[in-house]
């Protein structure tokens, strides 16, 4: 993902301790706990605009699978960082917090209050701390882990010595580990290893944030989560996926291999058929929903709203929060 020009470092500057930081509002929570549609209505209340924490609606062409904002809920709110990239673009943690700070920058300069909703929780991490190295797991984590273990030796000393010299020339000739490790962390966050550690780690924090987890009974999760498939279905994902595909973007893209879309790909390449894709898009989902609990269950400073979720004390807070 490439930022806007002017974007900001996601590397904050020494910076005086009596400066104030830049409130922002955030609006997370697992997939299909109604996000968007919380975020949109508080947004509307407040005078905000959405900064969009979605790994996936930051992709040209995925609409249906990544149930984005409508048109009509982009007029009524504004909102970044959705349609930003195409498909077989990469996007990490990096590129995310430089496009997002530019966003935030454009936000407030124009009078309103950024809301940023989704839940990417390293991006999230990322935006108010700074790029650190991350040692959860992920979908995308594992999908380049993947990748580079199946590359010979010589191919990975090859690209880190292209991308991160000085880490190229600490690791030992043959230590495939450490040379997976470093191109990892490089693939996913665009910062190299030994930029990182130059870090110390966690950066100062970039933003003042006020932070709202919505939670539901995970039975209930569930079954919005098989609805939601259930709609894509009906809504003509399989379609959507077939017609990227004949834009000439290839089964391996980047945007092609999040949740819903890697399902339909080997479906229309005849490796399972649509009962089987249906059945692994939500249990995909659910998977990744429980893991994105975990994840935000271990971020300090949420304040989690339970279902039905209490807009009206939300709103108030942020109203307390931002005069």
């Amino acid at each position: 993902m490439r930022p806007a020009a002017g974007a900001s470092s996601s590397r904050p500057a020494r910076r005086d301790p009596n400066m104030t930081l830049q409130k922002i509002v955030i609006i997370t929570g697992p997939t299909a706990s109604g996000k968007s549609a919380v975020a949109a209505h508080i947004a509307e209340q407040i005078g905000g605009r959405i900064v969009s924490a979605d790994s996936a609606a930051v992709y040209r062409y995925l609409d249906i699978g990544t149930a984005k904002p409508t048109p009509d809920e982009r007029a009524r709110v504004g909102h970044h960082l959705v349609d930003i990239i195409d498909p077989d673009r990469q996007c990490n943690a990096m590129a995310y917090v430089q496009a997002a700070d530019s966003a935030v920058g454009e936000i407030v300069a124009d009078g309103f209050v950024p809301v940023v909703a989704g839940g990417a929780g390293l991006y999230i991490k990322a935006l108010v701390y700074g790029i650190f190295d991350q040692a959860g797991e992920s979908d995308q984590r594992r999908a380049i882990r993947r990748e580079l273990e199946v590359m010979s030796t010589e191919l990975l000393r090859g690209e880190l010595e292209r991308a991160d010299a000085e880490s190229s020339r600490r690791i030992g000739r043959g230590d495939r580990v450490r040379l997976i490790r470093a191109l990892e962390i490089y693939r996913m966050t665009g910062v190299t290893k030994s930029e990182m550690a130059a870090r110390h780690g966690f950066a100062e924090r970039r933003y003042d944030a006020l932070a709202f987890g919505l939670s539901m009974e995970r039975g209930l999760l569930y079954e919005r989560i098989d609805r939601r498939v259930e709609e894509m279905i009906a809504r003509g994902i399989v379609r959507e996926t077939r017609e990227i595909l004949e834009r000439g973007y290839g089964p391996q893209s980047p945007g092609l291999s999040t949740i819903g879309y890697k399902e339909i790909v080997d479906y229309l390449a005849g490796k399972t058929d649509l009962e089987k894709a249906i059945f692994l898009i939500k249990r995909n989902t659910r998977r990744y929903a429980k893991r994105q609990m975990t994840w935000f269950r271990k971020m300090e400073g949420i304040r989690w709203i339970e279902y039905p979720y209490d807009i009206v004390r939300m709103i108030r807070e942020i109203q307390h929060f931002i005069p």
